[in-house]
């Protein structure tokens, strides 16, 4: 495997797309400084996932990307591609060519591809892992990075080991293995805890669960009884109905034959009394004759003794028509004076109720103008609700913001603050090295002396740095104790915050309208939401208050009864369980009865409502459920005042025992936070309470932690630095100026690092200013905000008032309409009365006005009469001997038709009473089918009353149930039961329902966290034997390589000294895997020393040794020199050059540098230009040819 290419595009100083292509040997990348050489190097390792923008030689990841020139744009991203040949597959990709390709755009933002397909950066840096490969590795050393390698502390030198004995991926996944052990372990104890919990809920719930099932078990044979009486009842009606309908057929088909036979009978007795009536005809003809002479004769002796009689009657008339005449005229008068007075009473009547239906339009009226103003104050509320939702949103949105930049400008006054004291540190840093150089000339003097004390100071600190680990280790148990608590109290705040999220233990009915997000319904109900959600108790008196209220804090708080009783209506329909509703109106109407105030008394804490708050709309609730409750310190206090006052009031105990009108109700409470709203408030208040008390003594113990391993990382530092002085006492004075040069390239460093600081400390001082300005601007907003949302408030306070205050209004219009209908009805009723009996008289005065006009022509005309009479009886006389004659031979005639008629009468007769008989079997006929249909309208009407309680109460269609009945099935037996069923299911109160699934989620859940708790000591298990397992084959990879790197470096070490020793020692051999590595080396002709007196040059080559070592031992595909040979001297030079020959056949390299003899010994070179100012250029030159280059890549493949 070797790098193949490297394509750059807007990557620093390449503004343009550059395309380097690399062979097999060395490679040499050359220019004047600042062209843009190292920006090569940065690259590379840029793409294998750098992520420091301060090891970019930036302040900032966008940096990177090149930001144009005076005569050139900037681009809007960086794009860097390495292409690798993988014919070994060392890389673990089954492919030939690998290209790995990193952008990074000015939002920040990075991508990463391999081989065009996105990646994430782990998935990169685990292909490289373990291959020497990376962005930190030690295949790619760049200007003195080896001599940091050299200078930094033993534990820090490690890396470069670690990565060339591979087990840095496994050092990885013991990191990972450790972290996941760690939250295992908290796992165990939050979901410990949780099983805790889960467990005690189950045990309360197991009663309510066990109550609810024998309810349910009784309710489930109660409806299964209603059932089966009600199928009994509908066949029995059915039965009846069936028997009904086949009378009525019956009765039908019967009252059809008699009606044909009546109408037949009909047809006959028509047909006789046709001849009856011909015969009376004739008969009556004759009669008529007869009667006629008979009368004429009987007329005129009759006429004329009644003319006579006549005479006498038309004189007493007369005198009885004057007297009648007389008594009429009194009559008429009383008549009209009644009449009068009817009619002017009907009058007013009239006018009385014209005045009421007046008055019923104008309330009328005003009722319609009432309606419309509470609507438009309804709709004007809607949109203000909807607009504070707005508002609200708008000022939380501003408050995060306001939130984000304060933090912002504290993370930017702290981070400023630090840069302030990190230079005042370098400051004094500076100060330091220039004393130090001073008091080089006195140390020569006291040599002796100081090593002695140095020893005395290595020995205290040994001392100290005991002392202080007893101290950490003490310090880390009670850290751990108290992160155990307050993980544990953590878990059991969530569970219960969860619980009341959801509202567990309430009925499902109520759960079901208090988490639905549907606001209309909320407000169509009127629903304030739950009693336990208004109030806040005292968590001192939770208990009384909690046990005072019982099953009301479940309860749910409506505006009115009126929504109410909507609310339960659709409940019945649309939800199962029940709810418990309390409304405003009713409580606030419901007035206190006064009494004793006991308050103050000996023994009585208060009233039970004092220790609760709620806002002043809902006090009449708490009012009317806690009147005349008082809290009591225990049941002595009570025993004292049952004497006056046990009647009506009812006192609580803090424990919650309860004594209430003779009646005493103690023991221990059942009642938890678990199924409590108000105990559950409580303790998540208390819970919250305790995990802030704990989170400030974990935060204390953690700053204390932290001190002391700051205390004992300087007592560390302390005893290296007591090791290197007792070490540097013994060397020679020589080793002074080695130190001077030390001091001299420190003093340096530090006063890039202080330009360094000054400028990002310039920086922050800036954003600070527009943080600020944006901060001012962002408060503005939010005052106005909050106006506008008070605006908003007082309108819909307005509006709302207008609504109650036209409601009652409305409603007493509706009274008002409904009693003048009722008044009105009556006044129509009158009226309809008067009329009548107006009538009545009208007609009586009309009637006497006409008999007295009668009795008047009568008057007159007995006298006209009389004289009429007295002449017409002497003509009469004489007619009545001629009319004797004619009147036998009449009535001869007339004696043989009445034997005919006779005859046919009796018939006639006969027919008719048969037809008599005939209708009054149709009339009991008629009779009875209405009864039938009667009967079957009562069946139907008992059969449809069955259905429709079955559906209501059960939800169950009568009609389309399909049931047959066991024999022997006893329906008055099944309804005593009923009955029976019915009392004991009252008997046993208040039933949670719901209970019975919440019982069955807790235990399903429990078993479920016992087998996750199961699953999670198994994974304990298990990662504790895989970072054993990792610990044995890291220690022993280390270790091999260790060795190897050990020997090595002893070689090339005399190698590139020319004699000479060098050693890396491992500072604890029991520790392997943690401890630090120490570097000493005798350069030839002096004594073994510590690497920091090494001259510059010395320095340089031993950091080459140490890189040749790890390469025998560990190869990389590539290895990138940036200027590393800087330091060297011409001799130098060529020995470096002879031993990177030497690597040629298994690595491939790329130096970046000045030296001519490097230069000459590279394969290929490439030449960075700027021909305009601040863009890269590249040239390349092919030294050797391509023969050679062939044999390379056959070598490296």
């Amino acid at each position: 495997m070797y790098f193949k290419k490297l394509e750059l595009f807007g990557f620093k100083s390449f503004a343009d797309k550059t395309v380097l292509n690399f062979e097999p040997g060395v490679t040499a990348i050359v220019g004047p400084n600042g062209t843009g050489k190292s920006n090569i190097a940065d690259s590379i390792k840029w793409v294998l996932g750098e992520q420091s923008a301060r090891a970019m030689r930036s302040t900032k990841m966008e940096d990177v990307i090149f930001n144009g020139t005076d005569t050139k744009d900037a681009v809007s991203m960086a794009e860097v591609s390495l292409t690798f040949l993988n014919p070994s597959r060392k890389l673990p990709i089954d492919e030939d060519e690998v290209c790995v390709t990193r952008k990074v755009f000015r939002s920040g933002e990075s991508e990463y591809y391999l081989n065009k397909e996105r990646v994430r950066l782990k998935d990169m840096q685990d292909i490289f892992a373990g291959t020497g490969i990376g962005s930190n590795s030690y295949s790619h050393i760049e200007q003195g990075k080896m001599d940091q390698v050299l200078s930094s502390k033993p534990e820090e030198r490690r890396y470069v080991f670690e990565e060339a004995s591979g087990i840095t991926k496994f050092k990885a996944k013991k990191k990972e293995a450790l972290l996941k052990l760690e939250h295992t372990e908290n796992n165990l104890v939050r979901i410990g805890d949780i099983i805790s919990e889960v467990k005690r809920q189950i045990g309360s719930i197991e009663r309510q669960a066990a109550k609810a099932k024998r309810y349910r078990e009784k309710f489930d044979i109660l409806k299964d009884l209603e059932i089966k009486t009600a199928v009994h009842e509908r066949t029995k009606l059915s039965s009846t109905r069936e028997a009904a309908a086949e009378n009525l057929g019956s009765f039908k088909d019967k009252e059809k034959s008699e009606s044909e036979r009546l109408s037949s009978m009909k047809a006959n007795e028509k047909s006789l009394r046709d001849k009856v009536d011909e015969a009376d005809s004739q008969i009556s003809e004759l009669q008529t004759r007869l009667l006629e002479a008979r009368n004429t004769a009987n007329r005129n002796l009759d006429k004329a003794s009644l003319n006579r009689e006549r005479i006498t009657e038309l004189t007493s008339r007369r005198e009885k028509l004057e007297a009648e005449l007389e008594a009429y005229r009194n009559a008429q008068a009383a008549v009209e004076e009644k009449l009068n007075s009817a009619k002017m009473d009907f009058e007013v009547l009239l006018k009385d109720r014209q005045g009421h239906s007046c008055l019923i339009e104008e309330k009328s009226a005003l009722l319609e103008e009432l309606s419309s103003g509470i609507g438009t104050s309804q709709n004007i509320i809607k949109e203000a609700k909807a607009r504070s939702i707005d508002v609200a949103s708008n000022q939380s949105k501003r408050r995060n913001d306001i939130a984000k930049v304060q933090a912002d400008i504290s993370n930017a006054s702290a981070r400023a603050r630090r840069l302030r004291m990190d230079r005042d540190d370098i400051v004094k840093e500076v100060d330091g090295l220039k004393q130090r150089l001073a008091s080089l000339n006195e140390k020569m003097l006291t040599q002796r002396k100081a090593a002695d004390d140095a020893q005395a100071l290595k020995n205290s600190i040994d001392a100290d740095i005991a002392r202080t680990t007893a101290s950490i280790d003490e310090l880390r148990s009670g850290i751990d104790e108290l992160n155990h608590s307050f993980t544990s109290m953590s878990s059991k705040l969530e569970f219960l915050e969860e619980m009341k999220r959801r509202y567990q233990g309430f009925e499902e009915a109520a759960r079901e309208l208090l988490t639905s997000g549907d606001e209309a319904l909320k407000s169509r109900y009127g629903l304030c939401g739950a009693l336990s959600d208004i109030i806040r108790v005292n968590d001192k008196f939770a208990v009384a208050v909690d046990t005072a209220l019982g099953e009301y804090v479940q309860y749910l708080v409506v505006e009115s009864e009126d929504k109410a009783r909507s609310a339960i209506s659709d409940i019945k329909s649309k939800c199962s369980g029940r709810v418990g509703l309390l409304s405003l109106d009713a409580s606030a109407n419901d007035e206190d009865i006064p009494g004793d105030d006991l308050a103050g008394r000996d023994g009585i804490i208060g009233k039970a409502k004092d220790f609760v708050e709620c806002d002043a709309r809902f006090s009449s609730v708490v009012n009317k459920l806690l009147r005349d409750t008082y809290i009591v310190k225990d049941l002595d206090v009570v025993w004292n005042l049952t004497g006056r006052a046990g009647r009506r009031e009812r006192f609580i105990t803090v424990e919650g025992d309860v004594y209430e009108r003779g009646v005493l109700v103690g023991g221990k409470s059942l009642a938890d936070e678990g199924r409590s709203p108000i105990l559950r408030d409580a303790k998540i208040r208390q819970l919250k309470d305790e995990i802030e008390s704990v989170r400030k003594r974990l935060d204390a113990a953690k700053g204390d932690l932290a001190a002391r391993d700051s205390a004992l990382k300087d007592l560390r530092l302390r005893l290296n630095d007591a090791n290197v002085s007792l070490e540097e006492e013994r060397i020679k004075a020589a080793n002074i100026q080695g130190e001077l040069s030390s001091i001299g390239s420190e003093h340096g460093k530090v006063s890039e690092e202080l330009s360094i600081l000054n400028l990002e400390l310039d920086e922050l001082i800036a954003r600070e200013k527009d943080l600020e300005e944006s901060n001012s601007r962002l408060k503005g907003e939010l005052d106005a905000l909050e106006a506008e949302a008070s605006e908003i408030e007082s309108s819909i306070k307005l509006n709302e008032d207008m609504v109650i205050s036209k409601s009652k209004h409305r409603e007493t219009a509706l009274v008002e309409i409904a009693e003048l209908n009722t008044k009105l009805e009556g006044l129509k009723v009158l009226e309809e009365d008067r009329a009548k009996s107006l009538e009545v008289m009208e007609n009586s005065f009309a009637q006497n006005a006409g008999a007295m006009e009668s009795r008047r022509n009568e008057l007159d005309a007995s006298l006209v009469k009389a004289d009429e009479l007295a002449r017409e009886i002497s003509g009469l006389e004489s007619e009545i001997l001629s009319i004797e004659e004619e009147a036998k031979s009449v009535d001869s005639e007339l004696s043989s038709f009445r034997e005919s008629r006779r005859a046919i009468y009796a018939e006639l007769e006969a027919i008719v009473r048969d037809a008599s008989q005939i209708q009054d079997t149709l009339s009991d006929l008629d009779r009875k089918i209405n009864e039938l249909n009667a009967a079957l309208s009562g069946v139907n009407l008992k059969e449809h009353s069955v259905s429709e309680r079955l559906l209501e109460i059960y939800r169950i269609d009568l009609n389309t149930l399909d049931m047959n009945l066991e024999p022997g099935f006893d329906p008055e037996a099944a309804k005593s039961e009923i009955t029976d069923l019915k009392s004991k299911l009252e008997s046993m109160g208040s039933v949670n329902l719901v209970a019975i699934e919440e019982h069955d989620e807790l235990k399903e859940r429990y078993e479920f966290l016992v087998k996750q708790n199961d699953d999670l000591f198994q994974a304990k298990d298990s990662l504790k034997k895989a970072i054993d397992k990792i610990n044995k084959t890291t220690r022993q990879m280390f270790m091999d390589t260790f060795v190897q790197i050990q020997q090595a470096f002893k070689e090339y070490y005399r190698m590139l000294f020319g004699g000479g020793n060098a050693e890396v020692i491992l500072m604890d051999e029991h520790d392997v895997l943690e401890c630090g590595i120490e570097i000493v080396a005798k350069p030839p002709g002096k004594k073994l020393q510590n690497i920091s007196l090494l001259s510059g040059g010395e320095r340089a080559l031993t950091a080459i040794a140490l890189l040749f070592a790890i390469f025998k031992v560990k190869p990389s595909p590539f290895c990138i020199l940036d200027e590393i040979d800087a330091p060297l001297d011409e001799s130098n030079i060529g020995r470096f050059n002879s031993v990177l020959n030497e690597f040629l056949k298994m690595s491939q390299f790329i130096l970046i540098t000045h030296n001519k003899k490097t230069i000459t010994n590279a394969d290929v070179m490439y030449g960075v230009t700027m021909q305009e100012s601040g863009v890269s250029k590249m040239v390349s030159v092919k030294l050797n040819d391509s023969k050679k280059i062939e044999e390379k890549v056959a070598q490296k493949v």
